[in-house]
């Protein structure tokens, strides 16, 4: 089934999501369109990179990682055991 996503105008005021770099915010907004219906998607950097960035391989798995971490941080996202968030 496809999954559609929209993005709140209140996320652009996120005090947790302002705390994070520019490409965090992206990553997050792309694996927005991505997650499950339970809000779950696998963590790997190497994946989330091909993933939410196709066209940007500037944007190594390495910088995924990093967004990974801010996210995390801040408590946008949370990892679960065995790789996925």
């Amino acid at each position: 089934m496809a999954r559609i996503r929209t993005i709140k105008p209140e996320m652009f005021w996120s005090e947790d999501l302002a705390a994070c770099d520019v490409t965090a915010m992206v990553t997050f907004q792309r694996l927005l369109t991505r997650a499950g219906d339970s809000g779950r998607f696998l963590a790997h950097p190497a994946i989330t990179a091909g993933v939410a960035w196709p066209l940007r391989i500037e944007h190594a798995p390495a910088h995924v990682a990093r967004d990974l971490d801010q996210l995390a941080a801040v408590g946008i996202f949370r990892r679960r055991q065995g790789g996925a968030a």
